[in-house]
């Protein structure tokens, strides 16, 4: 299996959810990935 180095939220953003939760280990980009997205 194919480990995943940074973190992406494309697949929960397909979701479409208004608000969502997102847990994960320390320094794998989940706030640098979220501050970066482009905006709609």
């Amino acid at each position: 299996m194919k480990q995943i180095k940074y973190y992406s939220s494309e697949k929960i953003s397909a979701l479409g959810f208004n608000f969502n939760i997102i847990f994960g280990e320390r320094s794998n980009g989940k706030s640098y990935d979220l501050k970066h997205k482009k905006r709609c």
